[in-house]
Protein backbone atom coordinates (compact mmCIF):
# COMPACT_ATOMS: atom_id res chain seq x y z
CA UNK A 1 0.00 0.00 0.00
CA UNK A 2 2.21 3.29 -1.20
CA UNK A 3 -0.47 5.69 -1.71
CA UNK A 4 -3.38 6.55 0.73
CA UNK A 5 -6.36 4.47 -0.01
CA UNK A 6 -9.65 5.39 1.96
CA UNK A 7 -12.07 2.92 3.49
CA UNK A 8 -15.45 2.77 2.04
CA UNK A 9 -18.54 1.09 3.31
CA UNK A 10 -17.72 -2.28 1.98
CA UNK A 11 -14.39 -2.18 3.98
CA UNK A 12 -16.26 -1.67 7.47
CA UNK A 13 -18.55 -3.84 9.52
CA UNK A 14 -20.57 -0.69 11.26
CA UNK A 15 -21.18 -1.70 15.15
CA UNK A 16 -23.13 1.80 15.72
CA UNK A 17 -24.57 4.55 14.13
CA UNK A 18 -26.53 6.33 16.17
CA UNK A 19 -27.80 9.75 17.65
CA UNK A 20 -27.25 11.25 20.79
CA UNK A 21 -28.44 14.31 22.74
CA UNK A 22 -25.11 15.85 24.76
CA UNK A 23 -25.54 19.45 26.90
CA UNK A 24 -28.29 20.12 24.26
CA UNK A 25 -26.11 19.45 21.17
CA UNK A 26 -27.05 16.22 18.80
CA UNK A 27 -24.49 14.15 17.60
CA UNK A 28 -23.75 11.16 15.45
CA UNK A 29 -21.80 8.42 17.20
CA UNK A 30 -20.07 6.53 14.43
CA UNK A 31 -18.71 3.37 15.44
CA UNK A 32 -16.82 1.26 13.07
CA UNK A 33 -14.04 -1.65 12.42
CA UNK A 34 -12.50 -2.68 9.13
CA UNK A 35 -12.65 -5.98 8.24
CA UNK A 36 -9.30 -6.42 6.20
CA UNK A 37 -6.70 -8.35 8.64
CA UNK A 38 -3.82 -6.86 7.84
CA UNK A 39 -5.31 -3.16 7.55
CA UNK A 40 -5.45 -0.31 10.54
CA UNK A 41 -7.40 2.89 10.64
CA UNK A 42 -4.90 5.18 9.95
CA UNK A 43 -6.47 9.11 10.27
CA UNK A 44 -10.35 9.88 10.57
CA UNK A 45 -11.24 13.33 8.99
CA UNK A 46 -14.58 15.14 8.81
CA UNK A 47 -15.06 17.10 5.32
CA UNK A 48 -18.16 19.77 5.27
CA UNK A 49 -19.08 20.61 1.91
CA UNK A 50 -22.87 22.94 2.38
CA UNK A 51 -24.98 20.57 4.55
CA UNK A 52 -23.16 17.28 4.48
CA UNK A 53 -20.34 16.63 6.40
CA UNK A 54 -18.28 13.21 4.75
CA UNK A 55 -16.06 11.02 6.65
CA UNK A 56 -13.03 9.67 5.19
CA UNK A 57 -11.18 6.85 7.00
CA UNK A 58 -7.32 6.24 5.60
CA UNK A 59 -6.40 3.32 5.70
CA UNK A 60 -2.88 1.64 6.60
CA UNK A 61 -0.79 -1.25 7.06
CA UNK A 62 -0.98 -3.05 10.17
CA UNK A 63 1.41 -1.70 12.98
CA UNK A 64 1.70 -0.90 16.65
CA UNK A 65 -0.70 0.75 18.49
CA UNK A 66 -2.85 0.63 15.52
CA UNK A 67 -6.15 -1.08 14.78
CA UNK A 68 -9.28 -1.38 12.64
CA UNK A 69 -11.43 -0.02 14.66
CA UNK A 70 -13.00 3.61 14.78
CA UNK A 71 -15.50 5.80 16.65
CA UNK A 72 -16.33 9.25 16.22
CA UNK A 73 -18.89 11.60 17.52
CA UNK A 74 -20.05 14.41 14.96
CA UNK A 75 -21.55 17.06 15.20
CA UNK A 76 -24.87 17.45 13.54
CA UNK A 77 -26.40 21.22 14.00
CA UNK A 78 -29.60 21.44 12.03
CA UNK A 79 -27.74 23.18 8.75
CA UNK A 80 -26.54 19.69 8.54
CA UNK A 81 -29.16 17.03 6.50
CA UNK A 82 -26.77 14.39 5.55
CA UNK A 83 -23.42 12.02 7.13
CA UNK A 84 -21.75 10.10 4.02
CA UNK A 85 -18.56 7.76 4.13
CA UNK A 86 -15.73 6.97 2.17
CA UNK A 87 -15.15 8.36 -1.35
CA UNK A 88 -17.91 7.39 -2.78
CA UNK A 89 -20.09 9.19 -0.63
CA UNK A 90 -22.65 6.43 0.74
CA UNK A 91 -24.77 7.36 3.18
CA UNK A 92 -24.78 6.83 6.69
CA UNK A 93 -27.19 9.08 8.24
CA UNK A 94 -29.70 11.33 6.48
CA UNK A 95 -32.21 13.89 8.35
CA UNK A 96 -35.86 13.12 8.28
CA UNK A 97 -37.75 15.71 6.90
CA UNK A 98 -40.43 15.87 9.44
CA UNK A 99 -37.85 15.79 11.64
CA UNK A 100 -39.53 13.41 13.66
CA UNK A 101 -37.32 10.38 13.16
CA UNK A 102 -34.13 10.69 11.29
CA UNK A 103 -32.80 7.43 8.87
CA UNK A 104 -30.29 5.54 10.08
CA UNK A 105 -29.58 4.39 6.59
CA UNK A 106 -26.62 1.64 7.06
CA UNK A 107 -27.35 0.67 10.61
CA UNK A 108 -29.57 -2.17 10.02
CA UNK A 109 -27.67 -3.15 6.95
CA UNK A 110 -24.36 -4.06 8.98
CA UNK A 111 -25.44 -5.08 12.64
CA UNK A 112 -24.49 -9.15 12.60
Amino acid sequence: MNHIEFAECADVAFHNIDELQVDGNRLLHVKGLIFHSSIVADHLDLYPEQHTVHILVSMALTRPGKSGLFELYIPIPERISAVTFGTEKKALWQRDMDEAAPSLLLASQNFG
